[in-house]
């Protein structure tokens, strides 16, 4: 017999289900360009309100109640093969920022945040959700503090 409570706190349960719907809520186009756009030691954490946040300091909260319930990694902005981002619809210029059809100068920060505006983007969200469902689960079932940050 599971009571309440327990079926609250056991991997599995309500907490656990609730938690992934926070975290899959939570990765949108917009957050997702924000990990993909930002430095590299920054973490991507989402709360247990469903907000994000990206910093360095995400994840260092004092109060345990107060850090994300999963955190990843940011990969970097200088550490992610751009070609993915920027090939077939735009043309580096001499100043190393990048010409698209239609004449726009961006910068690679601007070309990422375009394709999640404007592109087909589903796999790259998904990839950070399950990312941090895996940084969720593996707090849950090694009872460790939540926020282990997932490489």
């Amino acid at each position: 017999m599971t009571t309440e409570n327990q079926n609250k706190t056991q991997p599995g349960g309500d907490a656990r289900n609730e938690s992934d719907e926070i975290i899959r809520n939570a990765v949108t186009q917009e957050t997702a360009s924000g990990y993909y756009t930002a430095e590299w030691g920054e973490k991507f954490g989402v709360y247990a309100d469903g907000r994000v946040h990206i910093g360095e300091s995400v994840g260092m909260e004092i109060a345990e109640d107060e850090r994300p319930i999963a955190l990843i990694k940011c990969p970097g902005i200088g550490n992610i093969d751009s070609s993915f981002w920027v090939d077939g619809w735009t043309e580096r210029n001499g100043e190393g920022e990048y010409v698209t059809e239609d004449g726009r100068t961006l910068t690679l920060e601007e070309c990422i945040e375009d394709c999640f505006q404007n592109g087909e983007v589903r796999d790259e969200i998904e990839e950070i959700i399950q990312r941090l469902l895996n940084s969720y689960r593996m707090d849950v079932e090694s009872d460790c503090v939540y926020g282990t940050v997932v490489e």
